[in-house]
Formats: structure tokens, C-alpha cells, sequence
């Protein structure tokens, strides 16, 4: 966890440095930052324009531009500030799932993504009603160790497999640990399997991207749901 914490805060600075820098040819210097405790942030529309962020006791308030430093966008309303927070924008992040741990189900046009635990039951009856829906989704079921050490046995060994052609059904029985393993993994892109659930802040599974942003957790109206596109 150490580890994560660490990449996770030298992302952050890249990303900012990114997001502020006017020509991306132009080097940055290393930012430097300190952690301040104050109390949660409101997000106000200013006068004229722009916004303006005001702690919850009043005593500060911060102007000047806002940035998504995931996508590089600026915010300058209310209203954009919503929706990113509501959305992950997967390509803009530059972020290739297929490179994660990843089972993918179906070849429809609307990719889903998916993070499911190797033993969760709710994940696992999640996957088989997906398997009805191959021709019109594509489901990227990124799997990640939610519930403990046994389930990361499970996960890792899927990363590690030599032969990853039968992972749908081993993942469906429970039988992941049980692939045959490579004689040699390189483990960095299981790392950034682990990372990218620690960014987005995933507490339980299934949690899922779909394919216009919007995120959830738990399979419930799932369908109803993923009829939704583009918040209509």
C-alpha cells in the first residue's frame, strides 16, 4: 500500500505539472507541494465568470483556473465541474485497460468496464448475465484482489497465466490459481492493475466504467442503467 501511495503521489505531480504547463515540449521544474487539513471545499459560480472555492467554515476561499489534471481539461463552470466528477474519460487518461488484468467478454461497439473480484459471488452472477449480452457490449472485467489475500492468489495467478484462453470460464469457477503459471512475470502492469482501483476509489465490486463515462457500483438495474448513453 506504501508503494501505491508513493506512485500515486508522483502521478499527481506529473499531472499537474502537465495540466499547467502551456507547451508540453517545455520542461517544468519538480513542484513543490505541502498537505494543509482545512474542511471539505464548496464550489461557488463567480461573478463574471469562472469559480471560486470556499471552505466550509468560510475562512478561505481559492480563485484561479481549474484543471482535471486526468484529462488536462479545464473546468470553468459548475455545471463542467459536475460532470467530471460523475465521469472517467479512460482514453483521455491514456489509460489502456486491455493492458490491466483483464478478462474481456463479447465484441459488441459499447465497452464496459468492469473491476470484479476473483470470489465475489455478486460479481461472478454480474459476469454470467454479461455473457446474454456479448453482441451488444464488450465487457473489459478487470480483475483486482477487493476481498483479501486469497482472492490476489487468484488474481495474480490470472496475470501471471501462460495461457489465458480459458480465463472466462476459470474465473467463473473459481479456479483462476489454478492456470498454469509463466516461468517469469513482470508483475508492472499488475502494479498498475492495483493502482488504477486505488485512483478511481473503489471500495467494493463490481464497479464499472461504461462507455460514456458514467460510473457505479453494484449490479443493481444494471441494464437500465447502460440503456441510459450520455445521460439520456
Amino acid at each position: 500500500m506504501k508503494i501505491l501511495l508513493i506512485a500515486i503521489s508522483m502521478i499527481l505531480s506529473l499531472n499537474i505539472q502537465a495540466a499547467f504547463s502551456s507547451n508540453s515540449q517545455n520542461t517544468t521544474p519538480e513542484m513543490k507541494y505541502e498537505t494543509i487539513s482545512t474542511s471539505d471545499l464548496k464550489a461557488f459560480d463567480k461573478p463574471g465568470g469562472g469559480i471560486v472555492f470556499v471552505t466550509s467554515d468560510g475562512r478561505y476561499a481559492i480563485k484561479g483556473t481549474v484543471v482535471d489534471t486526468w484529462t488536462k481539461t479545464p473546468l470553468n463552470s459548475l455545471k463542467e465541474i459536475a460532470y467530471s466528477t460523475s465521469h472517467i474519460n479512460l482514453d483521455a487518461m491514456g489509460l489502456d485497460i486491455k493492458a490491466l488484468n483483464v478478462i474481456t467478454l463479447g465484441n459488441g461497439p459499447r465497452r464496459i468496464t468492469v473491476f470484479v473480484d476473483p470470489l465475489c459471488a455478486l460479481c461472478k452472477e454480474l459476469v454470467k448475465q454479461a455473457q446474454k449480452k456479448t453482441n451488444e457490449f464488450t465487457f473489459n472485467l478487470v480483475v483486482v484482489p477487493a476481498l483479501g489475500d486469497k482472492s490476489q492468489l487468484h488474481a495474480k495467478s490470472l496475470f501471471c497465466a501462460e495461457d489465458k484462453s480459458d480465463s472466462l470460464n476459470a474465473y467463473l469457477n473459481q479456479t483462476l490459481k489454478d492456470l498454469k503459471q509463466k516461468k517469469t512475470c513482470d508483475t508492472k502492469n499488475y502494479d498498475l492493475t492495483l493502482l488504477s482501483a486505488t485512483l478511481f476509489n473503489i471500495k467494493a465490486v463490481p464497479w464499472m466504467i461504461a462507455d460514456d463515462g458514467r460510473t457505479k457500483y453494484g449490479a443493481a438495474d444494471l441494464w437500465k442503467w447502460l440503456a441510459i448513453k450520455n445521460g439520456k
